[in-house]
């Protein structure tokens, strides 16, 4: 959230009574495209801006069998919290899924002895001259005829059989605009005014998930504001408590953060030569009033 000593609803404010005392028709008109406009009517709204920061996360798993080392580690660790990192890729055990001793399968033709990793098994290396021109076959020093200490059970031919489960984080936020059904059809024009939650003023910011004990703005009860300041939220309280309830709940979504704040603005009707002209009117982020044909 931004912090700024020029308030963007005194601004709203005195754009408002401009619009009324008919001081705006000149630049209305040359807004709308219209030869001459005269200011008619105005009303005052609200949406409410639903912005969610947190993190997508998908996992697949799989089956395997681990050293009694490697399942303890994977038992004491976990991902890390949301609150630390958005991004992550890990491993855990699915301890929704049996885990059982088992013998080792790695090295059933010879306990304790498994393929050997560098060599793939066959024993010998195939080396190149530094000239890259030849090549020579030679025994691979880290096995005995393809055999090396088994990498699975680690020599002791018992293993644990259990889920392990692979995890990727990925960041992921967004932001939601919800406005009055009666006016909801100004969404495109509204969406954009803030592209990012750090650009919206301190002052929009509204506690729309109050406990139902507590007050959420005025002592109205969650979901049942209906104003903000003097601009009406229509049920766009309600609808957006709502879509915050299910982001909370969405599917694979680790949520951060969550913040509602409030998106003040006015629609006007003026009458011209021709067919009447409705304009929305809003404040952006830097602080200036826009005014929208509709």
């Amino acid at each position: 959230m931004t912090q700024s000593s020029t308030s963007l609803l005194e601004i709203l404010e005195r754009s408002r009574a401009a619009l009324a005392t008919g001081a705006l028709d000149e630049d209305v008109a040359q807004s709308a495209g219209v030869g001459a406009a005269r200011y008619v009517a105005q009303e005052r709204w609200a949406g409410i801006i639903v912005a969610a920061q947190g993190a997508n996360e998908q996992g697949w798993s799989r089956r395997e069998e681990l050293s009694s080392e490697l399942y303890e580690k994977l038992a004491a660790s976990h991902g890390p919290p949301i609150s630390e990192a958005l991004a992550a890729s890990f491993r855990e055990l699915d301890t929704s899924q049996p885990v059982q001793p088992t013998t080792c399968t790695n090295c059933r033709i010879r306990p304790g002895f498994g393929p050997c990793p560098r060599c793939s098994g066959v024993g010998v290396l195939l080396v190149q001259s530094p000239t890259g021109n030849t090549s020579s076959v030679d025994d691979c020093p880290e096995c005995e005829d393809g055999f090396a200490t088994c990498t699975v059970c680690g020599g002791s031919t018992r293993t644990i059989s259990a889920t392990v489960r692979y995890v990727n984080r990925t960041p992921l936020a967004a932001q939601h605009l919800v406005l009055p059904n009666a006016v909801a059809d100004l969404a495109g024009t509204l969406r954009g005014a803030f592209s990012a939650p750090g650009e919206i003023p301190a002052e929009l910011a509204i506690e729309l998930e109050a406990d139902e004990s507590a007050t959420a703005y005025r002592g109205a009860q969650p979901g049942a504001m209906t104003d903000f300041r003097g601009y009406s939220l229509g049920d766009a309280a309600r609808r957006a408590l709502g879509f915050a309830r299910r982001v909370r709940v969405a599917p694979n979504f680790l949520l951060r953060d969550l913040r509602t704040f409030a998106m003040p603005f006015i629609t006007a009707a003026f009458s011209t030569s021709g067919s009447p002209v409705r304009i929305v009117m809003f404040v952006d982020t830097t602080l200036t009033p826009r005014f929208v044909r509709q």
